[in-house]
């Protein structure tokens, strides 16, 4: 079977932003064109993004309405063997070489997957260039699971990135303790502060955080202390679900996508109910 090249990638140095995909479908390698496929609706979706009226209908119009708007395209993968279009179908890979690109275009600060594969291909060959841009914090204090904590690490490890775990002593902190309603502000607030400062220490810019769209229907004062310390939470942004999250987990092969959600242990005692280290042991053996 033949072996199939990609394409170049389409980028100027202004760009900011990359989509990736796979590997070029068999009409778009016919076309030698990203996305032409009739019934892909890539290129409808930018001009709907971009405010665009009309979709362009000449190829070079189309790559720079997204240069215009500072969005680069390639594919995670430079050639492989391929049957048909499917995803599924693309064994022997060989990816494109990301760290020359970076290093040539440092302005590229976001990376966009438009599916499983082209994420799990970028994965896999590109820890490298992961390790020095991302770094997980885990708070580990008792009001979490040990479990939580080693699964955090597993995940960390899985993806090649730089992982931080940091005790807290939340019973330092007499408002937690007391568990009025407000609880969960008091303590975001101090965790964040504590994820902030590892982040400046590491000159990280940007600290993110699994604040989803339907966070917000619930009684949530934690998030007023994440408003407060401009934490960004790009689920939440998005528009994403629990049940959106899922899918794109399960999508892009993730073994979260089937986890069972697991609650932050002080959640489940009352408010007013003065909490103990014992109460938190007793609540974590029972779950």
């Amino acid at each position: 079977m033949e072996r199939l090249i990609g394409f170049a990638p389409s980028i100027d140095e202004n760009c900011t932003t990359i989509i990736l995909g796979s590997m070029p479908s068999v009409k778009s390698l016919e076309q030698q064109q990203y996305y032409a496929h009739p019934q892909n609706r890539f290129w409808k979706l930018m001009a709907i993004f971009f405010n665009e009226g009309i979709i362009p209908t000449i190829y070079q119009e189309r790559l720079e309405l997204l240069r215009k708007n500072h969005i680069a395209l390639w594919d995670s993968i430079d050639s492989c063997i391929r049957e048909g279009s499917l995803d599924s179908a693309i064994c022997d890979e060989v990816p494109n070489d990301f760290k020359a690109l970076f290093a040539k275009y440092p302005k590229i600060k976001t990376i966009c997957f438009n599916g499983g594969k082209s994420f799990q291909c970028f994965k896999k060959y590109n820890k490298d260039i992961l390790k020095d841009k991302v770094i997980a914090v885990t708070i580990h204090a008792m009001m979490h699971s040990d479990r939580e904590i080693e699964e955090s690490k597993n995940y960390a490890k899985e993806f090649g990135v730089n992982h931080i775990v940091v005790n807290v002593d939340n019973f330092k902190d007499e408002k937690f303790i007391e568990n009025n309603s407000d609880r969960c502000y008091h303590c975001k607030k101090e965790v964040f502060k504590v994820v902030k400062e590892i982040a400046a220490k590491h000159n990280i810019k940007y600290v993110l955080d699994g604040t989803n769209l339907d966070d917000l229907s619930d009684f949530r004062p934690g998030l007023k202390a994440l408003e407060e310390l401009n934490i960004i939470s790009p689920l939440k942004e998005c528009g994403l679900t629990k049940d959106d999250i899922r899918q794109l987990s399960k999508d892009m092969e993730l073994n979260t996508h089937n986890k069972p959600a697991f609650a932050c242990l002080a959640t489940r005692i009352p408010y007013g109910t003065k909490i103990t280290k014992e109460l938190l042991k007793k609540i974590e053996k029972s779950a």
